[in-house]
């Protein structure tokens, strides 16, 4: 979170540099206004961030703050604690976090990212660069490793990429990976969605009603009862269909 803060310019409102603007005697209205409103916005913004990658028990806790410089001294002094009390709470709370589903990588990395730097303050301080680095190193594979495992099980596949990858990435590269792969799965299920709108279910076959047969079947008799046969002089039939017997030199035969 520290680096975060800082990285865009704002870590002088944590450290208490950054003060609440005061109203100088010669100063005009509005210019104090812009003054002020941009500081509160800051410093607002800064406690929306520690907030949101809290855990839920120190979140509530921080809404009760409402200056950025407060709540993260309270947070140092919190978790740097010489006690491993909460050394301890933080690392069960670390390996009890999974990814929930439709929860975006930068925010479920944003949980464990606060985790870690609070864990962080209790390092204690190293001789040598060299050393340091070399730990900084193995510190960051191993939380790799710990993240990875909380993925859902959407990201398999690049989970399986990035573990069989030499030399193991770092956190920052497979962050990029991840976020890129989750940009692919969400343009797949949008496609999905639309395939599945555009997919017209078949026309079920038409069936004949009970009227229609009905219907039918008086048009069959109809046509049946208009034939007339000229030999035997009956209805229903024809000469060529007359069943009774039938002379050869019959003149109905002639037409």
């Amino acid at each position: 979170m520290r680096s975060f803060i800082k990285g865009r310019k704002l870590w002088f409102y944590v450290t208490g540099e950054m003060k609440k603007p005061v109203k100088g005697s010669s100063e005009d209205e509005d210019a104090f206004r812009i003054r002020l409103v941009e500081w509160d916005s800051n410093n607002h913004q800064i406690l929306t961030w520690l907030r949101n990658t809290s855990i839920p028990s120190i979140s509530n806790l921080l809404g009760n703050f409402d200056d950025a410089r407060t709540a993260w001294d309270m947070l140092a002094k919190r978790y740097s604690s010489s006690h491993g009390t909460q050394e301890y709470q933080l690392s069960i709370e670390q390996y009890q976090i999974w990814q929930d589903p439709g929860q975006s990588i930068n925010d479920f990395f944003a949980r464990f990212q606060f985790i870690w730097d609070q864990l962080d303050l209790s390092d204690p301080p190293w001789d040598t660069p060299n050393d340091a680095m070399k730990y900084a190193t193995r510190r960051d594979q191993m939380r790799l490793y710990q993240f990875l495992m909380a993925l859902h099980d959407d990201y398999e596949p690049v989970r399986g990429q990035l573990l069989h990858q030499i030399p193991t990435p770092s956190l920052d590269a497979a962050l990029n990976d991840l976020v890129r792969e989750e940009t692919r799965l969400q343009t797949l299920q949008a496609q999905n969605k639309l395939n599945v709108l555009a997919t017209t279910s078949p026309l079920a076959p038409l069936q004949q009603s009970d009227s229609d047969q009905s219907s039918l079947n008086t048009r069959r008799s109809d046509r049946k009862s208009n034939k007339f046969c000229r030999y035997c002089k009956k209805h229903g039939h024809t000469i060529e269909t007359c069943y009774s017997p039938q002379s050869k030199h019959c003149c109905c035969y002639s037409w």
